[in-house]
C-alpha cells in the first residue's frame, strides 16, 4: 500500500486526503494547530461554482451561513453598479474546515493535530508535537500548508531567491449591525486597497475587510478599513466590532513549481501553498479544491500534475492575474467608467449567467455584450 502524508488540514489538504484514501491509499493528514479551522483567516465567501462539488452541495446545512443574490460594485465617486449573483455562499470557515477534516477521517484518513512540519531528514518527515519530535515516513508528500509552505521550501519547490512569492495582506473585522435590506448583498470596493469588501453573514453580522500588497501602503490599511467601517456605519446606522482577523494571501504565480522528487519521495503542492488563488479577489477555496481533484487524478492515473492543472485550472488563474495587473493600473476615472458600464442590463445578464471562477469566458462575454470594455483591454497586456 502506498503511504501519503498531507501537511495542512485546510480545505485543499483535507479534500485531497479524503479522496486519496477512498482510492486505496494509506493517508495521514497532519495539522499544526490543536483545532482545525482555527485561527480563522478568511472571509468564507464561495462562488456559486462551489455547488458543482458534491461534497459541498450535499452538506451545506453543516456550514452555510448566508446566500448572496446581489453585489454592489462601488466607484471612487460613490456611484455603484448593482449586479445580480447566481447565489454566492457565505460559510463558517471553522465549521467548513472541521467538516472537511471529519469527512476525510471518516474515509479512513488518520488525522494528527498539533503536528507542525519541520524538515526532511534521511527520507523521513520531522514534526514538532506538543513536547516531542515525531518522525513519519511516506512515499508521497503533499504540501497543503498555506502561503508560507514549509514543505515547499524544504523540498526546494519554493525558493525565496530564485522565484520569490508575492503576497497580499488582508485585515478583516467582524462587526455587528442591523440591516435586513442588505442581508443578501455584498459590497465590493475594487479601488480601496487592492480591493475591499463588506460581506453579510446574516442581518446582524458582517465581515468587513481590506487587502493590500505586503509592503506597499500596508501601514495605511487600518485607515482604509476604518473609512470602510465609517461608510458601513452610515449605511446601517449602527455597528460594533466583534473581532479582528488577518492573514497572508498569496498572489498566483504562474512560474511556481508544484511537483518534484525529493529524497526518493514524490512531493506536491496544492492550494495556497501552490498559489492557486484568484488574484482578482484573493479567493482560494474553490481553486484549491479544483486543484486537489487534479492532483488526486494525476496520482491515481500516474499522470503529470502540472499538465492536469493546465487542462482544468491554470488558464483561469492566468487571466485572473492579468486582470489583477490591469486593475493595479486603473485610475479613479477608469473605475468610475467601468462601474458605469456595469450598470447596463445587458452587462448584468452576463454577470448573472457566467461564473467569476471562469474569468476568461466572463471577459469575452462582457466584450461581446458591451464592446467598450475593450478600452480596458489595453491594461491586460
Amino acid at each position: 500500500m502506498v503511504d501519503v502524508i498531507v501537511v495542512g488540514a485546510g480545505p485543499a489538504g483535507s479534500y485531497t486526503a479524503k479522496f486519496l484514501a477512498e482510492k486505496g491509499f494509506r493517508v495521514t493528514l497532519a495539522e499544526e494547530h490543536n483545532k482545525i479551522g482555527r485561527p480563522v483567516q478568511c472571509t468564507g465567501l464561495l462562488s456559486h461554482d462551489a455547488l458543482n462539488i458534491d461534497l459541498i452541495k450535499d452538506n451545506l446545512d453543516k456550514f452555510l451561513k448566508n446566500k448572496l443574490t446581489t453585489t454592489r460594485v462601488f466607484a471612487p465617486d460613490g456611484n455603484f453598479a448593482q449586479i445580480p449573483l447566481k447565489g454566492d455562499l457565505v460559510v463558517d470557515r471553522f465549521e467548513f474546515d472541521s467538516f472537511l477534516s471529519r469527512s476525510a477521517n471518516s474515509s479512513g484518513v488518520k488525522v494528527l493535530k498539533n503536528h507542525r512540519f519541520m524538515s526532511f531528514k534521511k527520507g523521513q518527515l520531522l514534526f514538532q508535537g506538543r513536547s516531542e519530535i515525531h518522525k513519519l515516513s511516506a512515499d508521497i508528500i503533499i504540501g497543503a500548508d498555506g502561503p508560507l509552505t514549509r514543505v515547499g521550501r524544504e523540498s526546494g519547490l519554493v525558493s525565496i531567491s530564485k522565484n520569490p512569492k508575492k503576497f497580499m495582506f488582508g485585515i478583516q473585522k467582524v462587526v455587528r449591525f442591523k440591516s435586513k435590506k442588505f442581508e443578501n448583498c455584498i459590497d465590493f470596493f475594487p479601488y480601496l486597497g487592492r480591493f475591499s469588501w463588506i460581506v453579510p453573514v446574516n442581518s446582524k453580522v458582517a465581515r468587513v475587510g481590506v487587502a493590500e500588497y505586503l509592503g506597499r501602503d500596508s501601514f495605511s490599511m487600518r485607515d482604509k478599513l476604518n473609512s470602510l467601517l465609517y461608510a458601513h456605519l452610515q449605511r446601517t446606522g449602527f455597528f460594533k466590532i466583534i473581532t479582528e482577523q488577518a492573514g497572508l494571501i498569496p498572489v498566483y504565480n504562474p512560474k511556481q513549481k508544484v511537483q518534484t522528487a525529493f529524497h526518493g519521495n514524490k512531493v506536491f503542492l496544492v492550494g495556497d501553498a501552490a498559489t492557486q488563488v484568484k488574484a482578482t479577489t484573493g479567493g482560494g477555496i474553490v481553486p484549491g479544491l479544483r486543484a486537489a481533484e487534479c492532483l488526486v487524478h494525476s496520482i491515481c492515473k500516474n499522470k503529470d500534475y502540472t499538465s492536469e492543472l493546465k487542462k482544468k485550472l491554470t488558464s483561469d488563474l492566468d487571466i485572473s492575474l492579468r486582470i489583477r495587473n490591469a486593475l493595479d493600473k486603473f485610475s479613479d476615472k477608469d473605475y468610475c467608467d467601468i462601474v458605469q458600464l456595469c450598470k447596463q442590463s445587458k452587462v448584468q445578464r452576463v454577470f448573472k449567467s457566467t461564473s467569476r471562477d471562469s474569468p476568461k469566458k466572463l471577459f469575452l462575454q462582457l466584450v461581446a455584450a458591451e464592446p467598450r470594455f475593450l478600452k480596458f483591454g489595453r491594461f491586460l497586456f
